[in-house]
């Protein structure tokens, strides 16, 4: 039985395929855990060692051995290179975040932002490597929001010292830790103002 589900899966047919996960995959979970610690990683690893299996289906010697051992191996490999993408991803994000930080930072302080806006921008900002939330900040008029504040372990120089600060409950930008945005107005022209808002 074991050779004909070989050649079957070497020739494609989705069946074999689909009776070679169900007799694997939860195999090829608890060897993804071991690897990794992690069981979201490893759902991830079968996912891929199976779709690595069906791409390398007609490199699968013929014989009449069990699969196993070859879907093994495969998500072995898929493990490393899951591993060593996220080392790679993770030292670019370290590259990343102070040239992230000070642009973001620019864009609150040239710019009035939607609320909606804002929170969009303080929630991914807030995902950066190094960016530390802090909560009972205030704004430079007292307010008290939470505080995004960058701390660059790597090199304390460039580690900011303030903060900026966002309502606790809308994410809208209140301003830093020594300014604050109080209102907010529309113009037409240089000067000529046509509404004006609290923030």
């Amino acid at each position: 039985m074991e050779t004909s589900l070989r050649a079957r899966v070497r020739a494609g047919d989705p069946d074999a395929f689909g009776q070679l996960f169900d007799e694997n995959a939860s195999v090829i979970y608890r060897h993804s855990v071991r690897l990794t610690g992690n069981w979201v990683t490893a759902d991830d690893i079968v996912s891929l060692t199976f779709l690595e299996a069906w791409r390398l289906r007609e490199r699968l010697l013929p014989g009449d051995g069990s699969l196993r051992p070859w879907l093994l191996g495969i998500a072995t490999n898929v493990t490393r290179n899951t591993a060593r993408a996220a080392r790679r991803h993770q030292a670019a994000l370290a590259k990343l975040p102070p040239t992230v930080f000070e642009n973001v930072g620019a864009a609150f302080d040239q710019a009035t932002l939607l609320p909606e806006l804002s929170a969009a921008l303080y929630r991914a900002v807030a995902k950066l490597p190094d960016v530390r939330v802090v909560k009972n900040v205030k704004d430079g008029a007292g307010r008290t929001g939470i505080g995004l504040t960058y701390t660059n372990r790597r090199n304390p120089s460039k580690t900011t010292s303030g903060y900026w600060v966002f309502d606790s409950e809308s994410l809208a930008y209140l301003g830093t830790n020594r300014s604050a945005l109080l209102d907010v107005a529309v113009t037409d022209e240089k000067g000529e103002v046509t509404a004006v808002g609290a923030s």
